[in-house]
């Protein structure tokens, strides 16, 4: 005969992670909890179903609905302020969405997705104070482009996490933010300049990344590809090419370079 058990409760999000920590995989999701520290409440709702003679290996399944917490979620990033939203999950995967909070000084929506495998995306949209950006060290290989730019940057932005390679894409239409550069790239706030930044590293190399950028400035377009290293607190252009009005070279950057 078939079992089937349904639970719900509320408390504390922090006690939670407790639970999900230890029920996960240590090199998964266990060790991706292992980081996250919250405040707020949760209201929880928990199911599973199967053969009541294997009870104690039930498959579950469930949803967890967030109120106004606070969510400190991986090392180096800002916290997620009064978070709300819905996550759920399954044996294999689990998924948030419709997730609305505060970051970086403004508004914030998105999804998340997690597998077993360690596998995770993180997408959201909304608009970013750029001096706390700025802070930010995940951001720190763009922080030669980011010096340059005030005001408030409406994003959308995508994070992949996976066990052999991690990115970030950064899109927005720049409008509302300033740059304070020589012409033709002076811009103010109202003008929209389609901008596009993307930094991949390999897990076996952390300390090298590959920065694309493609920036639609009208009187004269810019792409660059930059290989960067840490060294020490800073990151450091290898090797590159930049193009100004102009098609990047086709040959993978061994040296920097300039076209246009």
């Amino acid at each position: 005969p078939q079992v089937t058990v349904a639970l719900q409760a509320s408390g504390p999000l922090q006690a939670w992670l407790r639970v999900a920590r230890r029920a996960a995989p240590k090199h998964g999701l266990g060790a991706t909890l292992a980081n996250v520290n919250a405040t707020g409440q949760v209201r929880a709702s928990v199911q599973g179903t199967g053969p009541w003679q294997g009870l104690a290996q039930l498959p579950w399944r469930g949803e967890i609905r967030l109120e106004d917490a606070n969510v400190a979620w991986q090392p180096g990033l800002p916290p997620l302020q009064k978070l709300s939203g819905q996550l759920q999950w399954d044996g294999a995967t689990w998924r948030a969405r419709d997730m609305r909070a505060q970051w970086l000084g403004g508004p914030i929506q998105g999804d998340l997705s997690y597998a077993t495998s360690g596998a995770w995306r993180v997408q959201l949209q909304g608009a970013a104070n750029l001096d706390r950006l700025r802070a930010v060290q995940a951001f720190a290989p763009a922080q030669g482009v980011l010096a340059q730019m005030r005001g408030t940057l409406p994003f959308e932005l995508q994070w992949d996490h996976t066990a052999a390679q991690a990115s970030w894409r950064l899109t927005s239409s720049l409008q509302g933010v300033a740059l304070a550069l020589p012409a033709p790239f002076n811009k103010d706030e109202a003008s929209r300049w389609p901008l596009e930044l993307q930094v991949s590293s390999s897990q076996d190399q952390p300390e090298r990344s590959q920065v694309e950028l493609s920036l639609d400035a009208p009187a004269a377009p810019v792409a660059a590809q930059v290989r960067v290293q840490r060294r020490g607190n800073a990151w450091q252009p290898v090797a590159g090419a930049w193009a100004v009005g102009a098609p990047l070279p086709q040959d993978p950057p061994s040296a920097q370079a300039v076209s246009g």
